[in-house]
């Protein structure tokens, strides 16, 4: 999880870690079996989406990461 902060925070330098969205940061990490590249490429995504979109939009988490604009 402290890694998708940290990534978050770069790519969208307001985010925080809230309670509001502690879960569904925890849950992407989940996801995303803790690998380290897909956590820094879902936190990217930040630019254009919100976290529960991220986490909405995993079941397919691949496709979601390697998708282009």
């Amino acid at each position: 999880m402290t890694l998708f902060v940290q990534r978050a925070v770069a790519a969208v330098p307001e985010f925080e870690l809230t309670e509001d969205n502690r879960v569904t940061v925890t849950r992407i990490c989940q996801q995303l079996d803790g690998l380290p590249l897909p956590i820094e490429l879902a936190a990217a995504r930040l630019r254009a989406i919100s976290a529960a979109d991220i986490l909405d939009r995993l079941s397919d988490r691949y496709r979601l990461l390697a998708g282009g604009r």
